[in-house]
């Protein structure tokens, strides 16, 4: 190989490394925002679901942040993760919502699913435990307690999808399920009653300082080749 050739290689290997080693500091960053949007048809329990069109659409954004240590689990077994659902926005037809902490539960072929992998992300804790920060809205006689989005083996044709009860780095690419929680408005305290959106899909958004930060990286690289090429007149 020639020395010209052994000068380009070695120049795309550094390429290839630093934009491996930006990807990695970008995919390290703790909080990670996301939107989210359903396409699927709307269903649930009695009264509560008929308040809502039968093509509605529930959309919104949150930051997940996969660094935060077990804190507890759920009845049904899974390990529970406290702030990892944090800034929660959305909107369904007219009516918004918005909570600032919530939390990740994540479950290996749990028996109480009947052996299969669970993950959900839940705005606020069950009714009569933990804190409840979610600003919902009353409509029609129900009030909004809880925003649910959760994946679960089985469901959707969803299958195997986790070996451990830890928190994946990166939320599935695959649809899940998003619920709304209510109760009536005049029994605060339950019982519930439940609306789910079929086919919610998440998308990671990369924030504006590490695309800037990447641009950057990637710019420092480029000039410098650019410059030796018209030297070389190539």
């Amino acid at each position: 190989m020639s020395c010209p050739d052994l000068a380009r290689t070695r120049r795309a290997r550094l390429l290839a490394g630093a934009c491996l080693a930006l990807f990695a500091g970008l995919a390290a960053a703790a909080e990670v925002p996301y939107t989210y949007v359903t396409s699927g048809v709307r269903f649930g329990s009695p009264g509560v679901v008929d308040v809502f069109a039968p093509d509605a659409v529930v959309s919104g954004r949150f930051t997940y942040d996969a660094s935060r240590p077990p804190s507890g689990t759920l009845s049904n077994g899974a390990t529970r993760y406290d702030a990892s659902f944090l800034n929660l926005v959305g909107q369904v037809q007219s009516w918004s919502f918005d909570d600032p902490r919530g939390y990740t539960a994540v479950g290996n072929d749990l028996p109480a699913q009947g052996g299969s992998d669970f993950l959900m992300l839940g705005a606020d804790p069950g009714l009569g435990t933990g804190t409840h920060n979610l600003n919902g809205f009353t409509v029609a006689g129900w009030t909004l307690v809880n925003v649910r989005l959760f994946w679960i083996e089985g469901q959707l044709g969803i299958g195997d999808f986790t070996g451990s009860d830890a928190m994946p780095a990166v939320l599935p690419g695959f649809d899940g399920v998003l619920a709304l929680d209510f109760v009536p408005a005049s029994q605060p305290n339950g019982p519930l009653s439940f609306v789910f959106f079929e086919r919610v899909t998440v998308s990671a958004v990369p924030e504006p300082a590490s695309a800037a930060l990447l641009a950057a990286g990637l710019a420092g690289l480029l000039l410098p080749m650019a410059r030796r090429r018209r030297l070389h007149g190539r």
